[in-house]
C-alpha cells in the first residue's frame, strides 16, 4: 500500500478519535478517510507549473471535484 494512503489512514484515525464528527451513515473514519483522499488529489492536481490556459483548467477541475464530494477546504 502507499506510504501515503497509510498515513492518510492514521491521520483520519488520530481526527475521528480526538473527537471529530461527520454526518451520520458511514462511519465517522471512513468518511474522513474519503474526505482526505480527495483533497489529497486535488492538491495534486494543483501542483503543477502549468502555463496560464492550463493552468486555468486545473483550477476548474479542482474547483468540480471540491463541489462534487462537497469538500471544503
Amino acid at each position: 500500500m502507499n506510504e501515503r494512503i497509510k498515513e492518510l489512514m492514521d491521520q483520519a484515525r488520530d481526527e475521528t478519535t480526538k473527537g471529530i464528527s461527520f454526518d451520520t451513515g458511514l462511519s465517522s473514519y471512513s468518511k474522513r478517510f474519503s474526505e482526505l483522499i480527495v483533497k489529497e488529489c486535488i492538491d495534486q492536481l494543483c501542483v503543477s507549473d502549468p502555463t496560464e490556459d492550463f493552468d486555468k483548467g486545473v483550477i476548474w477541475a479542482a474547483q468540480q471535484i471540491k463541489e462534487h464530494f462537497r469538500v471544503e477546504e
